[in-house]
């Protein structure tokens, strides 16, 4: 995933803040992801911007980019922190700035960078984890059949035609969720489904802070901030009390899309789409499939996070069945245990499993046999003396020992009547 951002390390860090807005935040939502911007300097140096709540990673900052851009694009780059502020602007948060300059030439050889390694384990020609990293990578699309640093696709002068052949009715039906807005937050243009869903849109000279929040990145809104990060995925939400009556007791309606800065008409248009991952995510937000536009890949999203939610919980229910098979074994198992000891007390081992497996069972045949015969004396007297339970404990401790002196001496009990017992061996 992460060498599949660009094919240069510029485009690796413009696209850095995309892997997080959307990735991150679908898979934590409760976290609140950092912000990466990106500025190419005409020199070739590019200096990026790293907002977080949280403090203290610049560190983790600098690794990462150092590691990416050895690993995956096989070049050394520098960085150095110019700034650092805390920033209160969308809430606050840490502002640091660092300065990334890519050096000529490919990563250095090992034996540069630690000749004391190569002296200990001359037998290794390149550090395994290394090697292992890079074909794992180039197998994902390495770029180093390419030069560095420098994007796959070149941009060349578009042929536009002088009048876009497409009518504004046709345009708000195909994106549906569209805001076209001025530099001074004037709604110019919007979509036909956020037109239904926000009524109040359809009157002349709406701005837009009275309609949405910027949930990501964490700016004021204004056309200036919304510039300063015009290459980053926007998550706004729709304020309450200005949907449709029917929408308000739903959870909030969060877009998601690109801001396109249209320098002829000094306008910003917001390319967006509803924030919806799952089945029930639409059905909370009372809408359909027709509410999405059919290029639209959210349809895409949402059928597959189903599919995906389907198979994890099949895989649930498997692992249950599994975990309830090996209790149900082992209990087996311990049964089994008992009904084998308490057999194997009534009747010889030998004799016991010929039986239980439908065998014949024939008379063995000794030479010679001691026969042990025992006895407790008066035991009907003491039964008329004693308790109950003093009879019951007494014979309790007598066989017990009894048992293990037969289980000593290998001595096969035959009878064991109340008061006596009856051995062979």
């Amino acid at each position: 995933m992460i060498s599949a951002l660009g094919s240069s390390v510029s485009e690796f860090l413009s696209n850095l803040d995309f892997l997080h807005s959307v990735y991150l935040s679908t898979t934590y939502p409760q976290m609140t992801v950092p912000s990466f911007r990106v500025e190419n300097l005409k020199d070739g140096t590019i200096v990026l911007h790293y907002y977080s709540q949280r403090s203290g990673l610049n560190g983790i900052v600098v690794g990462i980019v150092k590691a990416v851009a050895s690993i995956i694009f096989d070049v050394v780059v520098e960085m150095e922190i110019t700034d650092w502020r805390c920033e209160i602007e969308g809430g606050k948060k840490e502002h640091t700035t660092f300065l990334v300059k890519i050096k000529d030439g490919s990563v250095e050889d090992d034996a540069d960078i630690v000749p004391s390694l190569r002296t200990d384990f001359t037998y290794m020609t390149e550090c395994p984890l290394r090697r292992l990293s890079r074909v794992s990578l180039m197998t994902h699309g390495s770029t180093s059949s390419v030069n560095k640093n420098q994007p796959l696709y070149q941009k060349e002068e578009l042929n536009c035609p002088e009048k876009v052949m497409v009518d504004p009715q046709t345009f708000c039906k195909c994106f549906p969720y569209h805001v076209v807005f001025d530099g001074n937050l004037v709604i110019r243009q919007c979509g036909a489904k956020l037109q239904r869903l926000c009524p109040d849109l359809k009157q002349n000279g709406c701005g837009l802070d009275d309609f949405i929040v910027i949930k990501h990145p964490q700016i004021s809104l204004n056309v200036a901030s919304i510039r300063k990060f015009i290459n980053m995925i926007f998550l706004v939400e729709v304020k309450v009390d200005k949907l449709e009556a029917a929408y308000r007791k739903i959870p909030n309606l969060s877009l998601r899309g690109q801001m396109v800065w249209m320098e002829e008409l000094k306008c910003i248009i917001f390319l967006s789409s509803p924030r919806l991952i799952s089945l029930q995510d639409l059905q909370d937000h009372n809408m359909h499939f027709s509410d999405i536009a059919p290029h639209d890949v959210t349809r895409d999203l949402i059928l597959f996070n189903e599919q995906r939610g389907a198979e994890i919980e099949l895989a649930k229910q498997l692992e249950e069945k599994k975990e309830e098979l090996r209790i149900l074994m082992q209990s087996l198992r311990e049964e089994k245990m008992k009904t084998d000891a308490l057999l194997y007390s009534m009747l010889p081992r030998q004799v016991a499993n010929d039986l239980r497996e439908g065998r014949h069972v024939e008379a063995g045949e000794f030479d010679a046999v001691t026969v042990l015969f025992a006895d407790i004396v008066k035991f009907t007297d003491m039964c008329a003396k004693c308790k109950p339970i003093q009879i019951v404990n007494l014979l309790n401790v007598m066989y017990g020992k009894f048992d293990r002196l037969t289980n000593v001496h290998d001595v096969y009990k035959v009878r064991k009547p109340a008061c006596s017992a009856f051995t062979a061996t």
